[in-house]
């Protein structure tokens, strides 16, 4: 198995993120974000999607 991973930063409202390590899951149909970081970030809202257990 081969694990790929990444520096990856978002931007926010005030400039960026800090750079972090993430594991790119190449078949992900969905990329789940914590809410703390979710809120922060300057998003243009497209679509609805719910996940969920």
């Amino acid at each position: 198995m081969i694990r790929l991973v990444c520096r990856a930063g978002f931007r926010t409202k005030d400039g960026f993120t800090e750079a972090r390590h993430a594991i790119v899951d190449t078949g992900a149909h969905t990329s789940v974000l914590p809410l703390s970081l979710w809120k922060r970030l300057d998003i243009k809202m497209i679509g609805e999607h719910y996940v969920g257990a």
